[in-house]
């Protein structure tokens, strides 16, 4: 029950960093987290309907993976988008 409900909360954050995305003019951003978000969910439920199968486990790991990659490219593009801390060097 808690798998589910962190691979939901990770599915719902890539929505929202898809929609953020889209409000600052990255659309390509927008559509990858978007893609990702849906991998994750679509992983996770398939995989879990299949767990008794190669085919189930290799989709948990795909969404495994795809929460991954959403999360580093999410951190890399706020980090991007952010001001230096220091005012020195903004």
């Amino acid at each position: 029950m808690f798998g589910a409900l962190g691979f939901v909360a990770i599915a719902a954050a890539s929505v929202a960093h898809g929609v953020w995305s889209r409000s600052i003019g990255d659309p390509r951003s927008a559509t990858v987290s978007f893609a990702l978000g849906a991998v994750v969910v679509l992983g996770f439920f398939c995989g879990a309907a299949l767990a008794t199968s190669p085919v189930g486990i290799t989709l948990l790991w795909l969404a495994v993976l795809a929460q991954f990659a959403w999360l580093a490219l999410a951190s890399a593009q706020v980090y991007r988008w952010s001001p230096h801390p220091l005012y020195a060097q903004r």
